[in-house]
């Protein structure tokens, strides 16, 4: 059994990070989202929107940190898993052998101690143990709560050995006209498939990437968030912090000698994550977001990788690559059954039981201001 206990963070240092850091390397999944140097980063953005950060620390008899919930209580006392933006899945740290019930009871107490109105856990993977043992901390507490799969993540997934291999590979290029594309782009001036895994040239490369996002959507009705210089500096510094920690793969394509595709590649384990992506509008005929995601997969086999996670998002061409989906949850909880926070809770879990009422939702998020500038 661990020994719990729940401290407050008003400011980050160097031995509380060695401390996460040397847990973090122990964790079955080395989650991205939780590595150290983004999560301190993550600690300094909370502080300084005023928001209070709490450690729910697992401590073996040795005196080893063994497991670890990173949590943040907002100005109206909702308690949320401590990333705030940037994240695909939030989750605890712990190292192999801790129990789902021994982390369900460290959540508890954390729960007890922080004292919340209500809570909000999202994205929570259904991997690992974060979601049942979340879910059990909650219900020890004597919270109500609803917890739902809120979306699918597509993967292109291959299996050990040569003939997952050999699948993985055929996964990527089952299309002829795919792969005659990515033949003509090879083609080019100054062609370059980049897979950088330094950290020299970050910002650089960042300020490319936001500029190819802006052009890429600045014709649309979702303009991009990048033309906030305070966004774009956000960027940059989770690069910094994925590049510190060893996570960050930066893909891209360099045609007539500039890049003009970009892949923000976050590694866990054997898997990377397809994390954010940018493109410059050209070539749109040889669909060079495509390229890059084959390209990209090639350079994974011959680097000992074997899965695509896509991340959030439904764009259509995740699908057209990969071979499976799981799912990301969203958790609401409330002492009491009249919060409008568990409320809220289960209006959306009962219209995400059904694709119809999944349809008319999205269509009055979409169209909504529209139609009531009619009325």
């Amino acid at each position: 059994m661990l020994d719990w206990k729940i401290e407050r963070v008003k400011e980050t240092s160097l031995e509380l990070k060695s401390e996460i850091s040397g847990l973090w390397t122990r964790d079955p999944a080395c989650n991205p989202f939780a590595s150290p140097a983004f999560m301190e980063m993550m600690m300094v953005a909370a502080l300084a929107r005023g928001h209070r950060v709490f450690l729910a620390k697992g401590i073996r008899g040795n005196g080893t940190l063994a497991a670890l919930w990173p949590v943040r209580l907002d100005s109206k006392k909702a308690m949320h898993v401590l990333p705030s933006f940037l994240c695909d899945y939030a989750t605890a740290v712990y190292e192999p052998g801790v129990a789902q019930a021994e982390l369900a009871r460290g959540f508890t107490l954390l729960v007890e101690r922080v004292k919340p109105r209500n809570i909000l856990l999202q994205p929570v993977p259904g991997w690992g143990l974060t979601l049942g043992a979340a879910i059990q901390g909650i219900e020890t507490a004597g919270f109500r709560y609803r917890a739902f799969p809120f979306a699918q993540v597509p993967l292109l997934r291959g299996e050990g050995g040569p003939d997952g291999a050999q699948a993985f590979k055929k996964s990527l290029c089952r299309s002829r006209s795919l792969k005659n594309y990515t033949n003509r782009i090879r083609r080019e001036n100054g062609f370059v498939f980049e897979a950088d895994t330094g950290t020299r040239g970050i910002d650089q490369w960042a300020d490319q990437f936001c500029d190819a996002h802006i052009r890429r959507w600045q014709a649309t009705s979702t303009p991009s968030k990048y033309r906030d210089a305070a966004t774009r500096e956000k960027l940059k510094a989770a690069l910094h912090a994925w590049a510190g920690d060893n996570r960050l793969v930066r893909f891209s394509i360099h045609a007539m000698y500039r890049r003009i595709t970009f892949v923000a590649g976050l590694i866990s384990n054997r898997t990377i994550i397809h994390f954010h992506t940018a493109r410059l509008p050209v070539y749109n005929k040889l669909g060079t977001g495509n390229i890059t995601v084959h390209l990209m997969g090639l350079w994974m086999l011959e680097n000992g990788y074997d899965a695509i996670d896509f991340g959030l998002g439904d764009e259509p061409y995740k699908y057209y690559f990969a071979n499976t989906t799981r799912p990301v949850w969203r958790i609401y909880a409330a002492e009491s059954l009249f919060s409008a926070s568990f409320a809220r809770g289960c209006i959306e879990a009962y219209i995400r039981r059904k694709k119809s009422r999944m349809d008319i939702w999205e269509f009055i998020k979409t169209n909504g201001k529209r139609l009531y500038g009619m009325i």
